[in-house]
């Protein structure tokens, strides 16, 4: 288990998990006959990508402004995903 999270390879399989996890809530929401929410669910999914991204790089000892870069990428996600979401908060 030390491995894993010390070589980063934890990152990886975390990003394959948010990968099907976005894949399976697309397929559910079709076979519901709901319509599919891709613009709505990609920034909650891409800023957490970002911050697993992150994580692997300091992990990984690389240069800190690729870990940097992470964290304002998530941060901007993170913001485009509130701007979609607060309009639903005031109704």
């Amino acid at each position: 288990m030390e491995d894993l999270i010390r070589s980063g390879r934890v990152a990886d399989l975390i990003l394959v998990l948010l990968g099907l996890e976005f894949l399976l809530i697309l397929i559910w929401r079709q076979l519901r006959g709901q319509r599919l929410a891709v613009m709505q669910l990609w920034p909650f999914f891409a800023s957490g990508a970002c911050l697993v991204c992150a994580f692997r790089s300091g992990v990984q000892q690389d240069d800190w402004q690729w870990t940097a870069m992470w964290f304002a990428a998530a941060f901007v996600v993170h913001l485009i995903d509130l701007k979609q979401r607060w309009p639903a908060v005031n109704r």
